[in-house]
């Protein structure tokens, strides 16, 4: 995998649309993806939350089972590009959800297609990753945030009528079968503000940790991958100075295993103690006192679509910190499987098992607070999430979900691979007991995004954050003030 360009054009001035998946109306503006302005009210945030449209249906958009597609006649003029019979519509840009197969009744296919077209209607496909694409969230809902940069590497005449565009017009479709389009919307938006070459430059800041919290890192590492590349997963580790890590996918492993590594290069003023069942890929790492919730694998209640049951991906551990005393499960749901299919059912299996799991660890760790976190593959719904959440804050509600942007971005997806055919997304999420513990900052680190001067100071490379599919996920607790 290449390393992105240094003008990191993720954030660059971008465009936002908010989609639905049966259309009513869409909403396009502009925002200079800056991350001192994160805060300010008026600044989109590409987290998947919005207010303005609802639809009745809900999909994955890019889960394979319906084709969608997004017309963007990027210049405003009809007669460039490729004109649609219906409606006035001359589209250089086409973004297809779930392409169909180009094999006569076959399913269509997961990911999405970018296709920029000349004005004879020949398109080019080229990767999501040309034109910044970005929407969320991941699982299905009845709308989408959707985000293509100003700046992109798209052919002519796509590319110049892009970077010369004052206005938009644009169509989100659904198809049927024979790609018949079974429901419609078109948008339109002026007055686009022209790109501004000082927002290209990286401007991500890595934060310094703050006084009297546990900082904790939750990271999938792709296929145990510090074992053959440990130097990029050594800097960034460092960099973070975590107190507790949470991994996935550092599969056949043992807790020996995990202590080296961590002590050769992660130094720490206290011993690592790391917890695992190794052939799960899950494991906690502490430099506090850990003992492990359970002795044994979790076992789901019940096996799904007549597939043989098996242990689901979860390690806890119940960390006794100065500050504070947590109980920690670091998690690896089920991957891949839209809505309604059985890889979605068997993650919201897996989540309910969790639950019950760690309903009991609570009650016999008197005063604990609950953090779970890792990979989710929130690819199908977001009904696993709320399994997970079900009622185990101390009291009695569910646990809170920790929001984090990627520093240098206002966007909150975690994992991201150019050359593969989904766009960026959330996968990775963290709850917590809200009514004990509460967070101090968090923020998800893609090294790509950060100033040169941050990536100095921090002993980093650029190109570090590629060691993995997935990007770390970080966030400080610190134990919730009481109220006389």
């Amino acid at each position: 995998m290449e390393p992105r360009e240094s003008t990191s054009p993720r954030a660059a001035p971008a465009l936002h649309a908010a989609c639905a998946a049966a259309l009513a109306a869409a909403l396009f503006s502009t925002a200079a993806a800056a991350q001192e302005a994160a805060a300010a009210e008026a600044a989109i945030v590409l987290d998947g939350r919005l207010d303005d449209v609802s639809v009745d249906e809900e999909f994955t958009l890019q889960g394979g089972l319906h084709t969608s597609r997004l017309l963007l006649d990027l210049d405003g003029k009809p007669a460039t590009g490729r004109r649609e019979q219906a409606g006035d519509l001359g589209t250089d840009l086409e973004i297809v959800f779930s392409p169909p197969s180009p094999e006569p009744g076959k399913p269509a296919r997961a990911g999405v297609e970018v296709r920029a077209l000349d004005d004879h209607g020949i398109y080019q496909v080229v990767s999501h990753a040309a034109v910044g694409l970005l929407f969320a969230p991941a699982f299905s809902a009845p709308q989408y945030e959707l985000r293509i940069d100003r700046q992109t590497s798209l052919p002519e005449p796509s590319g110049s009528r892009w970077r010369r565009s004052a206005a938009v017009r644009g169509r989100f479709e659904v198809l049927g079968a024979q790609a018949e389009v079974l429901q419609r919307g078109e948008f339109s938006a002026a007055d686009i503000p022209p790109l501004d070459e000082r927002e290209l430059a990286p401007r991500g800041l890595l934060p310094e940790r703050q006084e009297g919290v546990l900082r904790l890192v939750s990271w999938n590492v792709e296929n145990a991958r510090p074992r053959e590349n440990p130097e990029p997963f050594g800097r960034i580790l460092r960099a973070l100075d975590p107190d507790a890590v949470l991994l996935q996918e550092w599969w056949e492993t043992s807790a020996e295993e995990l202590e080296a590594w961590f002590t050769k290069r992660v130094p720490s003023h206290t011993p690592w103690r790391a917890l695992t069942f190794g052939d799960l890929g899950v494991a906690v790492l502490s430099r506090y006192p850990a003992a492990p919730l359970a002795a044994e694998r979790l076992m789901p209640a019940r096996e799904v679509a007549g597939k043989k049951a098996r242990a689901v991906r979860c390690a806890g551990a119940l960390v006794e910190a100065p500050c504070v005393k947590l109980v920690v499960c670091s998690v690896h749901l089920k991957a891949r499987g839209a809505a309604h299919t059985w890889e979605d059912e068997l993650r919201q299996v897996e989540a309910q098992a969790i639950n019950r799991s760690l309903r009991s660890a609570l009650e016999a760790a008197s005063g604990a607070a609950c953090v779970v976190g890792g990979d989710m593959n929130l690819v199908g719904s977001s009904l696993p999430l709320l399994e997970l959440q079900r009622g185990l804050d101390a009291d009695g509600s569910e646990l809170d979900l920790v929001d984090a942007f990627l520093l240098g971005e206002r966007a909150n997806y975690t994992w991201a691979q150019d050359s593969a055919p989904f766009t960026p997304g959330r996968l990775d999420y963290v709850l917590l007991s809200g009514s004990l513990v509460e967070v101090a900052q968090s923020f998800v680190l893609d090294t790509a995004l950060l100033s040169g001067q941050a990536l100095e100071f921090a002993h980093l490379l650029r190109e570090d954050s590629l060691a993995s599919d997935h990007r770390p996920l970080v966030f400080e607790v610190r134990p919730r003030p009481r109220q006389e």
